[in-house]
């Protein structure tokens, strides 16, 4: 199977789940990823549209913890993070994603921790993105904890990373944590 295809399958398969199921799940993934970040100083994450698992309550908690919070920004074909103080500092940008209108560009390095977006993964802590590989070229010279959060049903049994994919550290779906062994 195709990555264009199973990204098909999981948009329709996510936009398919009940707003209850949805809730529910993502209240186990939220506070899963809780514990995650107990250690986190400076959390890079994306703001979620449409389906995608709700990022906005994780990034208002963090910052109410004093953890330092990053979000990405699409700017030409090049996609930097900025230290956000509060959801205010978002305005719909790129494909209609919110984005910050701040502008404290972040230090890559600085990011211990990565909360990156996905449509597909599987055990090897592959995952299949947008197509447009921003995440990919983002963290290739870095090396921040990077998790993906998902609902199970997003998991595919079947191999299909290729040579530029980089692979996350863990998974946390509603059914709990998938370490991924290197």
């Amino acid at each position: 199977m195709h990555k264009k295809d199973i990204a098909k399958e999981m948009l329709r398969k996510r936009s398919n789940l009940s707003s209850e199921e949805a809730l529910r799940y993502q209240s186990v993934i939220y506070e899963t990823c809780l514990g995650v970040l107990k250690t986190a100083r400076h959390v890079g994450i994306y703001v979620s549209f449409n389906d995608e698992v709700d990022t906005h309550h994780l990034i208002q908690t963090l910052l109410d913890s004093k953890i330092r919070v990053s979000v990405p920004k699409i700017e030409g074909s090049v996609m930097n993070f900025y230290e956000i103080e509060s959801l205010t500092q978002l305005e719909p940008g790129h494909f209609g994603v919110h984005e910050p209108i701040t502008r404290a560009l972040t230090n890559p390095d600085c990011i211990d921790f990565m909360i990156v977006p996905l449509l597909a993964f599987n055990r090897s802590g592959y995952r299949v993105g947008y197509g447009k590989g921003y995440y990919d070229t983002y963290l290739k010279d870095i090396n921040p904890y990077k998790i993906g959060i998902a609902y199970d049903f997003q998991e595919v049994a079947i191999e299909f990373q290729e040579g530029h994919d980089i692979a996350l550290d863990a998974i946390v779906t509603n059914e709990g944590i998938i370490h991924v062994k290197k």
